[in-house]
C-alpha cells in the first residue's frame, strides 16, 4: 500500500496573527510523488535529501477546519511549510541516493527540481498567487500523510 498526501494551503486574510484560514484543499491537486514527499518531508525519501519540513506538527494557529479534516483523517507526518520557505529552496541541491531495501539497487540522483511535477508547480503558482494578494508571510501549506 502507498503513502498520499493530504492538507491545505492557508492563507491569513488579517493583520490578526490567528486568522488563518484553509484556501486550497491539496488531496485533488497533488498525486503520489515520493521523491517530492522526501525532498520536502522526509516521508519516503528514497533519495535522502535533507528534508526542509519533516514532521514539525500543526503550526500553533493552525485553523480550525484543517485540524478538524486531519483530526477526522487519522493523520501522520503532520507538517506544515510558509511560502517564505518555498522561495528559498535550491532546486539544485542533489539528494544523497541510498541503497533500496527491496531491491539492493541504488537509484540515481536527483536535484530537487527533478522531482517536481506539473501538480507541484501548480501548487507552488497558486500560493505565489495568493502570496502576492495577501502576503509572502501570509501563506503556508499544511500537509500530512495516511501512512509512511
Amino acid at each position: 500500500m502507498g503513502t498520499d498526501i493530504y492538507g491545505w494551503v492557508e492563507v491569513n486574510q488579517s493583520a490578526a496573527p490567528s486568522n488563518w484560514q484553509g484556501i486550497i484543499r491539496i488531496t485533488w491537486l497533488i498525486q503520489r510523488n515520493y521523491p517530492m514527499f522526501g525532498s520536502l518531508f522526509g516521508i519516503r525519501n528514497l533519495y535522502a535529501f535533507r528534508p526542509l519540513a519533516a514532521e514539525r506538527g500543526f503550526p500553533p494557529d493552525v485553523s480550525n477546519g484543517v485540524l478538524e479534516d486531519a483530526q477526522n483523517m487519522g493523520a501522520v507526518g503532520i507538517t506544515w511549510l510558509a511560502y517564505t520557505e518555498v522561495q528559498q529552496i535550491d532546486w539544485e541541491e542533489y539528494g544523497q541516493p541510498i541503497i533500496m531495501k527491496a531491491t539492493g539497487m541504488l537509484p540515481e540522483a536527483h536535484r530537487r527540481k527533478e522531482c517536481v511535477t506539473d501538480d507541484w508547480d501548480l501548487l507552488f503558482a497558486m500560493m505565489r498567487m495568493l502570496a502576492a494578494r495577501a502576503g509572502d508571510e501570509q501563506v503556508r501549506l499544511i500537509a500530512w500523510f495516511d501512512q509512511y
